[in-house]
C-alpha cells in the first residue's frame, strides 16, 4: 500500500490507534493518509494519539452533517496524489467519498484506484451506482462480508442496549420490566430484540416493512409483529430503537408515528447515520426542546407529550464516552478493512462490488478466535 495515497474515513474510536500502527508497519507515509472521524463517535484521545504517530491530516468535525469536511479532505488528497504521481486508495465508514466521485469529483474518478466499504448504508449506495453501469472504479464490500454479519451484529445489539441502560441509569430508569419495540428486523435489529429481552423486557414487539424479516421475528418467538409504517401501535412501548438503516426509504418515524409516541418515551437509535427520524417533521411538531448533555434532548411536541431522544438521534452505542464493542472483541473489522485495502491495492480489479475473499476472512476469524481464547 506504500504506492497509494489515502482517505480514510472511519469511527476514531480507541480501536483505531492499531489500524495506524499497521499502516505505518506496512510502510505507508503518515503524510499519505488523510483520516475524517465521524462527528458522533470521534474520541479526543484516539486523535491526538494518531497525531503523536504522524498522523498530520487528521480531520475530526464535530457537526453532522460534514460534507464541506469531506470535500476539503478530497482536494487534499488530490493534490498529494498530484505531487506524488500516486493514485488514491480510499477507505471508508458510510458511503462519504465514493458518490462524490461520481458527481462533484467525476472530473478526477481516474484518480481513484479503488475503494472499501464497510457499513450497509454506504454499500448500498455503491451497489445503485453498479446495477446504473456508473461505478467506475472498484469496491470491496467489507458491509455484506459473512465475517462481519457474523461476529459483529451480536455485539453491536449487546452494545446498543447496554448503552440504552446506561443512559437511563443516569435518571434512575432502565428497560427492566419496561414494554420495548424495535423497528427493523435485520441483522442489527435482531440481536437487539434479543439484547433486550435479557435485559428483562417485558415485552418486545418488532415493526418491519419485509415480509420475509416479519416471518423471521415469527420464528425467532417474537409475538407483537407490525409492518411498516406504524403508527398507533407505537403508544404500547416506552422504549422504542430504530433499526431500519436504509435512508433511501422513509424514515418510520414520520410525523404521523412521531405523534402516537407514549408520553415519556425514550427513543433511541442504532443506526450510524440519523435515519431512523424524519427531522422535518420532527421540527414541525416540536414545540421546546431541552438539551440534556451526555443524555440526548428531550422534546416536546404540540401535543404536549414528550419523549427523550437518546443520544440526540445519534447511534446510541458511539454516544458520549462509550467506545461501543470493546477493543479486543472488535479488533477483527479494522482487520478486515486492511486486508481488503491491501487485496484492492494488489490488483487492478474491473469496475464493480467485490467481496473480500473467504481465504481471507477465514484467516482473520481464526486470529479473532485466538485472541478470545476460544
Amino acid at each position: 500500500m506504500t504506492g497509494f495515497v489515502l482517505i480514510v474515513i472511519q469511527h476514531l474510536l480507541t480501536d483505531f490507534l492499531a489500524f495506524g500502527h499497521a499502516l505505518i508497519e506496512l510502510g505507508v507515509d503518515p503524510a499519505d493518509v488523510f483520516l475524517i472521524g465521524i462527528p458522533y463517535s470521534s474520541k479526543k484521545r484516539t486523535v491526538l494519539g494518531l497525531k503523536s504517530m504522524g498522523f498530520k491530516n487528521v480531520r475530526a468535525p464535530t457537526e453532522y452533517p460534514f460534507e464541506d469536511d469531506v470535500k476539503t479532505v478530497i482536494d487534499a488528497a488530490l493534490q498529494r496524489c498530484e505531487l506524488t504521481g500516486k493514485k488514491l486508495l480510499v477507505i471508508e465508514d458510510g458511503g462519504y467519498v465514493v458518490p462524490l466521485f461520481h458527481g462533484s469529483y467525476a472530473g478526477s474518478v481516474e484518480v481513484v484506484h479503488g475503494a472499501v466499504e464497510q457499513t450497509a448504508n454506504g454499500i448500498w449506495a455503491d451497489k445503485e451506482l453498479d446495477k446504473s453501469g456508473l461505478l467506475r472504479f472498484p469496491v470491496i464490500n467489507v458491509a455484506e462480508s459473512a465475517i462481519k454479519d457474523r461476529r459483529e451484529s451480536p455485539l453491536i445489539g449487546q452494545a446498543v442496549v447496554d448503552n440504552i441502560r446506561r443512559l437511563l441509569g443516569t435518571r434512575g430508569r432502565d428497560v427492566a420490566g419496561k414494554k420495548a419495540i424495535v423497528l427493523g428486523y435485520g441483522s442489527i435489529g435482531r440481536q437487539v430484540v434479543r439484547a433486550l429481552g435479557a435485559a428483562g423486557a417485558r415485552s418486545v414487539a418488532v415493526s418491519e416493512v419485509r415480509e420475509d424479516r416479519r416471518a423471521q421475528a415469527a420464528t425467532d418467538g417474537v409475538s407483537d409483529i407490525f409492518e411498516m409504517p406504524i403508527g398507533e401501535p407505537l403508544s404500547n412501548y416506552s422504549i422504542v430503537v430504530g433499526c431500519t438503516g436504509r435512508q433511501r426509504e422513509a424514515a418510520p418515524l414520520d410525523a404521523a408515528a412521531l405523534l402516537w409516541l407514549q408520553h415519556t418515551a425514550v427513543v433511541a437509535s442504532a443506526t450510524s447515520k440519523r435515519s431512523e427520524i424524519n427531522y422535518a417533521d420532527l421540527a414541525s411538531l416540536t414545540v421546546r426542546e431541552e438539551h440534556q448533555p451526555g443524555y440526548g434532548r428531550i422534546i416536546t411536541m404540540r401535543n404536549e407529550f414528550s419523549f427523550a431522544l437518546l443520544a440526540n438521534g445519534f447511534p446510541v452505542n458511539f454516544f458520549d464516552t462509550s467506545e461501543s464493542v470493546p477493543d479486543t472483541m472488535i479488533q477483527f473489522i479494522p482487520a478486515i478493512m486492511l486486508a481488503g485495502a491491501a487485496y484492492l491495492a494488489q490488483r487492478s480489479l474491473p469496475a464493480g462490488i467485490h467481496d473480500v475473499p473467504s481465504k481471507l476472512q477465514d484467516q482473520i476469524d481464526r486470529i479473532q478466535s485466538a485472541a478470545e481464547g476460544r
